[in-house]
């Protein structure tokens, strides 16, 4: 079982942004990242530096310690570095709104 975080641990997108990751529109707001260990949007961040999805953060400790040429392959078709780096995908909400 996991505990619930602390009030500490909880950032939201924006506030886990370096301060270059902005959107014209949006600024920091909607910015999303992939995660670093396969290329789901991650919803967690952790440690102050790594964004996870809920999958991968399920068991982060295992995931951390794998071998980048461990981690799964690209699935998501769009240019990123390799996984095991942090990689912004920038503003979700233009994203999405190109979608439509």
């Amino acid at each position: 079982v996991i505990p619930d975080p602390s009030r500490e641990d909880l950032v939201c997108g924006a506030c886990s942004a370096p301060n270059d990751a902005n959107c014209p529109k949006h600024q920091a707001q909607f910015i999303e990242y992939k995660c670093k260990f396969c290329c789901s949007i991650a919803i967690w961040f952790c440690w102050g530096n790594t964004h996870f999805c809920d999958p991968c953060h399920k068991q982060a400790g295992a995931m951390a310690k794998k071998p980048v040429n461990e981690l799964p392959s690209c699935t998501c078709g769009r240019p990123h570095p390799p996984n095991g780096t942090e990689h912004c995908l920038g503003c979700g909400y233009c994203r999405a709104l190109a979608s439509f």
